[in-house]
């Protein structure tokens, strides 16, 4: 992956401890993107890395969890559903498709990235299944083409309360 490997202060490991003693964590993360996206079209053959992982053969913008395992669900959304917060309503839709909307841009995408606007939008919001955090890279994509730019931000860990028992 050609991504940021996040460093913590005290240490991935010691994040890690922190996360799997805890209660409830949640990770901050933000991608502000002009005409950037996250998500590749059906049909996109353009190759992130040498990676055969399937989250980068559908994504340009992805994040590893504590594990290093490629996630796609952005902050905000639940893990799995490969959205962002946005896009969420689109998930538990029974209606037919013609009348399922995502809160996003285009109400018909799960980012509002995924617009590929020439003005500044962003995905954003907390990342807060414990078994995956901390953050451990990220991998900010479809910026390749000089008229794509984007930036991320990553805020710190924040843990509570503790899982373990008092005897």
């Amino acid at each position: 992956m050609d991504g940021i490997f996040i460093t913590y202060d005290t240490g991935l490991a010691n994040a890690i401890r922190l996360a799997k003693s805890s209660l409830y964590c949640q990770q901050y993360i933000r991608w502000r993107c002009r005409n950037a996206k996250m998500a590749k079209a059906p049909g996109d053959t353009r190759i992130l890395d040498d990676t055969i992982d399937p989250v980068a053969a559908v994504r340009f913008t992805f994040w590893q969890n504590r594990d290093g395992q490629f996630r796609a669900y952005w902050g905000g959304a639940p893990p799995g559903s490969q959205v962002c917060s946005c896009g969420t309503p689109l998930l538990n839709c029974t209606a037919p498709s013609s009348t399922c909307k995502s809160t996003c841009l285009n109400t018909r995408l799960t980012c509002n990235c995924d617009s590929k606007l020439n003005s500044w939008s962003e995905d954003s919001g907390y990342l807060s299944f414990i078994d995956d955090l901390p953050v451990s890279a990220v991998n900010p994509g479809d910026t390749g083409d000089a008229k794509e730019e984007g930036y991320l931000s990553l805020g710190p860990l924040e843990c509570r309360g503790s899982n373990r028992l008092v005897n």
